[in-house]
């Protein structure tokens, strides 16, 4: 754990409030057909400051010798906090990455990675337009396959 005078942050991504002990419960920001991104909400002099849980791990464990603005999960897995799967990238790197390969998650919450969609949708019986618009937003989700 790593002290910010109040709160404390775990290398796994838990974050606790120094005081009580007590390990705050991240909720979840993302809108339609984005990403949903674990966030707690702090206080600090009386004013309440939203953080992403991704974000403080970062700063708390990782160098960022050159000041590269954005963190980066490598397993694309924005509820993986570890600092194992964090990363400090430039907005370039971090597009770049996105665009490795696609990522859906199936009706039983399992992360499916792959490149090529024609291909994941013939294996999964699945319409490949409908997996696209998944992918870019245009559509929540297809037969409760979501992003």
């Amino acid at each position: 754990m790593v002290s910010e005078g109040t709160y404390e942050v775990s290398a796994n991504g838990k974050i606790r409030r120094s005081g009580t002990g007590r390990i705050l419960k991240p909720a979840l920001r993302g809108g339609r057909g984005t990403p949903t991104y674990p966030f707690v909400v702090l206080c600090f002099n009386g004013k309440r400051l939203n953080r992403f849980v991704h974000r403080l791990v970062a700063e708390a464990f990782i160098p960022n010798p050159d000041n590269k603005p954005e963190v980066n999960h490598k397993d694309k897995d924005p509820e993986n906090n570890a600092v194992s799967n964090l990363e400090w990238v430039t907005r370039e790197e971090n597009i770049e990455h996105s665009l490795k390969y696609h990522v859906l998650t199936d009706p039983k919450g399992t992360i499916h990675r792959f490149k090529n969609i024609t291909k994941f949708c013939v294996l999964h019986g699945l319409h490949a337009g409908h997996i696209h618009e998944v992918l870019t937003g245009k559509r929540n989700r297809h037969k409760v396959w979501r992003v």
